[in-house]
């Protein structure tokens, strides 16, 4: 978690309430942790397989 949260530019507590269902990540989140696992941003919102 520590080492996603320094790759995006985000606080690892950030992460934790992602990971919890606590908050939702913003758009240009969602885009950084997109190139950091190398999918598309349509597959980390559920959008395709």
């Amino acid at each position: 978690m520590t080492e996603l949260a320094k790759k995006i530019n985000v606080s690892p507590n950030t992460v934790s309430r992602w990971e919890r269902g606590k908050r939702l990540p913003n758009l240009d989140a969602i885009i950084a942790l997109a190139k950091f696992f190398k999918v598309s941003t349509d597959y980390l919102c559920g959008l395709e397989d």
